[in-house]
């Protein structure tokens, strides 16, 4: 069986032409007609999206999480297309998932075939291509690809000793393995001279699961492509609000969130046992779950997301997480609550990212402060010279010291001076939580300053006195709002915005300024712009 699905590959790698199906839309005029945008490479299903393409590939069925590498996020993002790149071990782990996922899928057979089975079934395992295979191409089949499948299907059945379940098994691995189902491939309408192409109605349809559920179409927006209705900004906004309502819409937001504010980073941090009896993986899972719950909460509010992340003190704690944060709790289980008002407001405030950005003994500054500029503001640093220390400062002395104190020294020379300026004068706003993000007044016995002044940004300027104020000003800054709307468009597009992209990002800026900061309606009129629907000319995909 591995060898026939061996030999499949072969062929069907040698045999693909990059072919999409469906009709090139017409258009409609729109935002960014006819503005070019730069070519993009063929955009391989990153590891989340793999997995859940699976899930509804096969619906009804308990198929087992695969295990495929992790891909490098550029600029926070798992699905940056020129990170996307396969390796010997990709292929290899592709392989092995095919054939777990094709053993499961054969096995329950009865979940999604469109026949039932009578022995030696050719005719069956004909229709089960028949039905499977547009789901898996995320297109109809062409003619020569349906005649391929059937015929690596009868050979199964005519060569080997296996009986109907192990030809359906041996289709299913050449399916998984196909370049039609691991990437996704755009080729669009023939092009006539303009420097945009159309993409088709399929190609659409994917481009809109992906970007709002990480997952392949659903019956619906195949439906839809069949019958050419994604071809107008008006058909494609209406497909998208239809699925932004779906629960798996709300897994993609917290995905993007995820990736965006580098909620997993918290996993890997550990602290000093002796200073911090009470860290321990309990209380890190919770924390790396409320930040789940928080934006999943602020999803389902329909208001400004951006302001709610920023500054809402709602949150949902177990009985860890409640104990760490000092608020009201009873019985068991996650319960919403709100967090004490002066000490803690939105994300910033929180455990993970508080924790997440610290050393093991106390808070940093400058990793807190980075995190804002780079994250938040769209202002990234350098890195620190190869010289740089980047140890904990350690007090040696007699007298007490705090935690502000010891960076501030060690972040005095001239040659630190011209980053630190910006770094610390945000990073010190939180040196009211130590470094699990516990809050304190007071560090090393002397009290806490947590004073502090935003520099060098476009419009909020000025000092201000701990997180909680900060988070105000971020919420209320036009450049926090455009950097978010960056960050959305690098996940969209999976790749940076250039130049070329100013319209885009532009009109994407004032769609959410018009719908007071929805981030539903930003990801509507991502999804039916001219961009998103069109593909650069030259940029034709075929393997």
């Amino acid at each position: 069986m591995r060898k026939l699905a061996l030999i499949w590959l072969a062929m069907i790698v040698a045999a693909c032409a990059g072919r999409t199906g469906g009709t090139a839309r017409a258009g409609e005029q729109g935002v960014c007609r006819g503005k070019a945008s730069p070519p993009s490479l063929v955009r391989r299903l990153n590891h989340v999206e793999y997995n859940r393409t699976l899930r509804d590939l096969f619906p009804g069925i308990d198929i087992p999480p695969q295990t495929v590498v992790v891909d490098l996020p550029i600029h926070g993002f798992e699905n940056a297309t020129r990170s996307l790149n396969p390796s010997a071990v990709l292929i290899e782990q592709y392989a092995d998932s095919a054939r777990i996922v094709a053993r499961v899928a054969a096995e329950n057979r009865g979940t999604f075939m469109p026949c039932v089975v009578r022995g030696q079934d050719f005719e069956c395992g004909r229709e089960m291509i028949e039905s499977f295979g547009p789901r898996a191409y995320r297109r109809p089949l062409t003619a020569e690809e349906q005649q391929r499948y059937e015929a690596l299907f009868k050979l199964h059945l005519d060569t080997s000793d296996d009986d109907f379940v192990g030809a359906v098994e041996v289709a299913l691995q050449a399916f998984l393995q196909a370049p039609q189902f691991l990437y996704r491939i755009e080729n669009g309408a023939a092009e006539d001279g303009r420097p945009m192409v159309a993409l088709t109605d399929y190609e659409m349809a994917s481009r809109l699961s992906y970007l709002l559920w990480q997952s392949m179409p659903d019956a619906a927006l195949f439906e839809a492509a069949a019958r050419g209705e994604l071809r107008t900004s008006s058909q494609v906004a209406a497909q998208a609000r239809r699925m932004l309502a779906d629960p798996r819409a709300t897994a993609a937001v917290l995905d993007f969130h995820r990736q965006w504010l580098g909620f997993d980073e918290l996993m890997d941090e550990n602290k000093d046992p002796v200073r911090f009896p009470t860290w321990n993986d309990t209380l890190r899972a919770a924390m790396r779950e409320e930040s789940d719950r928080f934006v999943a909460h602020l999803y389902a509010s329909n208001a400004d997301m951006l302001a709610g992340l920023l500054t809402s003190r709602a949150t949902f704690v177990n009985e860890p997480l409640a104990r760490f944060y000092g608020v009201p709790y009873s019985g068991e289980g996650w319960q919403a609550a709100q967090l004490p008002e002066g000490q803690r407001s939105g994300i910033l405030t929180r455990g993970n990212f508080l924790a997440a950005h610290a050393h093991t003994t106390n808070g940093s500054p400058p990793l807190r402060g980075v995190a804002v500029l780079d994250r938040l503001l769209c202002d990234p640093l350098p890195p620190p010279p190869p010289n740089a220390n980047l140890s904990t400062p350690v007090n040696t002395g007699p007298t007490p010291r705090t935690n502000r104190d010891l960076f501030a020294e060690r972040t005095s020379p001239a040659e630190c001076r011209d980053c630190h300026v910006d770094i610390d004068g945000i990073g010190f706003g939180f040196e009211a939580y130590d470094a699990t993000g516990a809050f304190r007044t007071h560090d090393s016995g002397l009290p806490v300053n947590a004073s502090g002044e935003v520099r060098s940004s476009q419009d909020i300027d000025g000092p201000f006195n701990g997180a909680v104020e900060l988070s105000d000003k971020l919420a209320g800054s036009q450049q926090v709002r455009a950097c978010m709307v960056r960050n959305w468009f690098r996940y969209a597009f999976a790749r940076e915005p250039l130049q070329a992209d100013a319209c885009a990002l532009d009109a994407y800026r004032a769609a959410l300024d018009k719908h007071r900061g929805d981030i539903r309606e930003l990801l509507v009129a991502i999804a039916s712009s001219y961009p998103f629907m069109h593909r650069a000319a030259a940029d034709r995909q075929a393997l």
